[in-house]
């Protein structure tokens, strides 16, 4: 399926989990991530009842994507929730650090490199 052909559901959370990492949580707005999502924001409320429980379901989906992985033995035992917010909270420095700063340090990376990269030494650490 295409991001279009998503479930309503499936493409509010992606476009919720893209916004509160840009954004933040009190910078991503209801009406946004409906407006984005291709939704009502009364339809965002059928499947979300508040702005909290939205949040609460993403970072619960990257919770379960971290046990997943750390249930095949690809990542050490940790507390998967703390570290979804972790997660997230890198990525929303970044985007937040860069429009406000600017970042022109890295100008020559655009955002899928950058967003590789964290992923890359979060999931991997930075030992050898």
């Amino acid at each position: 399926m295409s991001d279009g052909q998503l479930p309503t559901r499936e493409r509010i959370l992606e476009t919720s989990l893209r916004l509160f990492s840009e954004k933040g949580y009190l910078g991503a707005t209801t009406k946004e991530i409906s407006a984005e999502s291709d939704v009502a924001e009364v339809t965002l409320f059928r499947h979300f009842p508040s702005k909290e429980s939205l949040f609460q379901e993403v970072l619960s989906i990257l919770a379960d994507f971290f046990a997943s992985r750390r249930k095949k033995g690809n990542l050490r035992n940790f507390d998967e929730f703390l570290a979804a917010r972790l997660f997230l909270g890198m990525f929303y420095q970044y985007f937040i650090t860069s429009e406000v700063f600017g970042l022109k340090i890295l100008a020559n990376y655009d955002d899928d490199s950058v967003i590789e990269g964290y992923v890359n030494i979060f999931s991997r650490g930075t030992r050898k």
